[in-house]
């Protein structure tokens, strides 16, 4: 759809209707459905898939280039100023983590993943603000938001862990360490 109503748009427009056709119905699910890569040697899953090709048709549409002019979807994303699907979720999962240990908003989730114990010792993870992960015995569960939220918020850097980090910061600076760590 997006590719029919290209050339009838004003090009100073493309960007807000991309975002409001087709990346935010991306970004709708991510955080739930899509277990991010840290790097290329990461699986990649069949829905990362599917989503990564809605999103590289709607960058060809954008930049009015078809798929047999070969263009590298990596360095148009960059020119264009916009993440891969991936790194999309990778700062989906770390905008909700920070939600949830500053306001709250899934209180068993903060009281599972913010919980160092009863012990009024200052360890290195309490103060540098990691978070406990949970990794089950048999693997089963290692994949779920609770796992990839902690590994995600604990190779952040220390910076953007700070409880007093407001949240504009804290995704401007996300955003900025994603594309930084070479994250597919």
């Amino acid at each position: 759809m997006f590719k029919h109503i290209r050339d009838l748009l004003p090009d100073r427009v493309i960007p807000s209707i991309s975002n409001a056709l087709i990346i935010s119905n991306i970004r709708y699910g991510l955080p739930v459905f899509l277990r991010p890569r840290l790097s290329d040697a990461d699986p990649l899953s069949s829905i990362s898939n599917r989503l990564q090709i809605s999103h590289n048709n709607m960058t060809r549409a954008w930049l009015k280039v078809r798929r047999s002019d070969k263009t590298n979807m990596k360095n148009a994303r960059t020119d264009l100023g916009i993440m891969s699907v991936n790194q999309m979720a990778v700062l989906s999962i770390l905008s909700e983590t920070k939600k949830i240990i500053s306001y709250n908003t899934i209180p068993w989730i903060k009281t599972i993943i913010c919980n160092h114990g009863t012990s009024n010792i200052n360890t290195r993870a309490s103060t540098s603000h990691k978070l406990r992960s949970l990794h089950s015995k048999s693997g089963k569960n290692n994949g779920g938001f609770i796992n990839q939220a902690t590994m995600l918020w604990n190779s952040i850097p220390m910076e953007l862990r700070d409880p007093l980090c407001s949240d504009s910061v804290f995704k401007r600076k996300a955003k900025k360490w994603i594309i930084s760590s070479n994250i597919p």
